[in-house]
C-alpha cells in the first residue's frame, strides 16, 4: 500500500516536500500517532486521509481555503464507503 509520512513539522518548503516524496506517497502530522497508539491498546484502524495542500509555500492559505471542500468530499467518501 501507499507509504506514509509523518512528524512533528508543517510542511511548506518545496525542498522537504521533494525530499519527502523520494520514499512518501503522502505525509501528514497525525497519522502515526493515532496508529501507534491503536497498535499498542490492540484496537484495529483504519486513517483515511484526504490531501489538503500541496505542501509548498502557500500550503497553510489553501489548507484554510480548501476545509469546506475536504468536509464535503470526506461525508461522500463515507456515506460511500460505510
Amino acid at each position: 500500500g501507499p507509504t506514509l509520512a509523518t512528524g512533528d513539522v508543517f510542511v511548506s518548503d518545496a525542498a522537504t516536500r521533494d525530499r519527502l516524496a523520494a520514499t512518501a506517497d503522502l505525509v501528514d502530522m497525525e497519522g502515526y500517532a493515532v496508529a501507534a497508539a491503536c497498535r499498542m491498546a490492540g484496537v484495529p484502524v483504519s486513517l483515511v486521509k484526504h490531501v489538503s495542500d500541496t505542501a509548498d509555500e502557500g500550503a497553510r492559505l489553501s489548507w484554510k481555503e480548501s476545509v469546506h471542500r475536504a468536509s464535503v468530499e470526506l461525508a461522500q467518501w463515507l456515506a460511500a464507503h460505510l
